[in-house]
């Protein structure tokens, strides 16, 4: 299982592949961490240029009550 907050070109190229599902997406950081808790996810996508909450802040939520939580960052400059 995956969780994403990241562009819909990621989440297109996601669902082509057989292994993996994409469980949910978040709009911003507060409900990437409402998320994970609702999904527990195997990995999260996470984009550190979030609006509410950064992504650097919604993973250090998440990571308070799952240490254990993997989480690959990405970010886009604009």
């Amino acid at each position: 299982m995956i969780i994403r907050y990241c562009a819909k070109g990621i989440a297109a190229i996601l669902a082509s592949e057989l292994d993996m599902v994409l469980v949910a997406e978040a709009g911003n950081g507060r409900e990437a961490v409402e998320q994970f808790h609702a999904h527990r996810p195997d990995i999260t996508l996470m984009d550190l240029q979030m609006p509410v909450m950064g992504g650097s802040d919604a993973t250090a939520a998440i990571r308070k009550d799952f240490p254990d939580a993997r989480i690959i960052f990405k970010t886009v400059r604009e």
